[in-house]
């Protein structure tokens, strides 16, 4: 049962990294007295598998605003997008916050992780459609598919030893202070 100082919050997604990261840095900011709302199947009007930064906060904005007019809450969206940097692919989380009560909008994005080059190969090559915009299926289940002992949503952590919460934990502690900085 809520209390009258319970802070409540929508996450955009039923995936467990992104849900246990956006949890764990909400009771570390805010006290154990949050509610986290996942909603789940909200589109994100991207490819699977984005490529570059503008794909991967286009596709956590349109994610939050799917919910963001419904609710008087903070909505959250996050979208994972691979960006080349030199001659390395690069996993990076994008995070949207909004609260369409207040009007208050902060984004912020997630270390980044290096992608296998075989599975940004194989992931363009499964693509039927060339779209600079991104693939048809994601770099995580490419990786999965060789390495069926991986979570393609968790690939991050057998790779580098950091799980995909963690990082997204990380940014979303920056994200809620620069959040809660326009609110008081």
């Amino acid at each position: 049962m809520s209390g009258a100082s319970t802070r409540r919050f929508f996450l955009a997604s039923t995936a467990a990294p992104k849900r246990d990261g956006v949890l764990n840095a909400l009771r570390k900011h805010c006290g154990q007295d949050v509610e986290l709302f996942c909603v789940g199947n909200i589109a994100s009007g991207v490819p699977p598998q984005p490529v570059g930064e503008e794909m991967g906060m286009l596709g956590a904005k349109n994610r939050v605003d799917a919910i963001a007019g419904l609710v008087n809450v903070p909505v959250i969206g996050i979208e994972s997008a691979i960006e080349r940097r030199g001659d390395k692919y690069v996993d990076v989380a994008h995070i949207f916050m909004h609260n369409s009560a207040t009007g208050v909008s902060v984004h912020g994005h997630t270390a980044a992780t290096e992608v296998p080059l075989y599975a940004v190969h194989e992931a363009m090559s499964q693509s039927t459609e060339q779209d600079e915009r991104g693939f048809a299926v994601t770099c995580g289940e490419i990786i999965a598919l060789h390495h069926p002992t991986i979570d393609h949503q968790n690939w991050h952590y057998a790779l580098t030893g950091t799980n995909r919460s963690e990082l997204i934990e990380d940014e979303m502690m920056n994200v809620l202070a620069e959040f809660d900085s326009f609110v008081q």
